[in-house]
């Protein structure tokens, strides 16, 4: 009998991410069974276990070789990241340093002022968030006025 999958992403991902949710459903069942009576301390470990069942059953010993491969490809990705964002935020501390009230709009602007003290912790959601309101706030009259501080070097 041929498994249908009404996802995208390998399994490994979708039931780590069951794992997840069943791991905070379980340390939040006391004020989740008021939603629910049937949500009980046995029903949230019941639950932890059939994920954790599934991930070792299907996928076995495969599931820490593409742990460890995605793992290996997210940080390829994060650490040049943190490394190009860092530099970007030195160059912004030195072009806009001078007009503090500007510098302050640039980096709250680009993401800095919230997310860049994650970055060097080496945190992957700090530099996702980063990255998504760095993304967001880059108007184009901001680059410009970015590169144009780059043509002033």
């Amino acid at each position: 009998m041929s498994e249908t999958r009404d996802y995208s992403y390998k399994d490994v991902v979708m039931l780590l991410t069951c794992q997840v949710i069943a791991q905070h459903f379980s340390e939040n069942i006391r004020s989740l069974s008021h939603v629910r009576t049937i949500w009980t301390s046995d029903y949230s470990n019941d639950l932890l276990s059939r994920v954790e069942n599934q991930i070792s059953g299907l996928l076995g010993s495969n599931s820490r070789v593409e742990l460890k491969s995605a793992t290996v490809k997210l940080n390829e990705v994060i650490e040049p990241a943190i490394r190009d964002l860092s530099t970007l935020k030195k160059q912004l501390d030195v072009d806009f340093g001078a007009n503090e009230s500007r510098h302050s709009i640039v980096l709250n602007s680009l993401g800095f002022s919230g997310h860049y003290g994650g970055l060097r912790n080496g945190s992957q959601s700090a530099v996702i968030a980063l990255l998504y309101a760095f993304k967001q706030g880059l108007l184009d009259p901001l680059r410009q006025e970015i590169l144009d501080c780059l043509l002033l070097i």
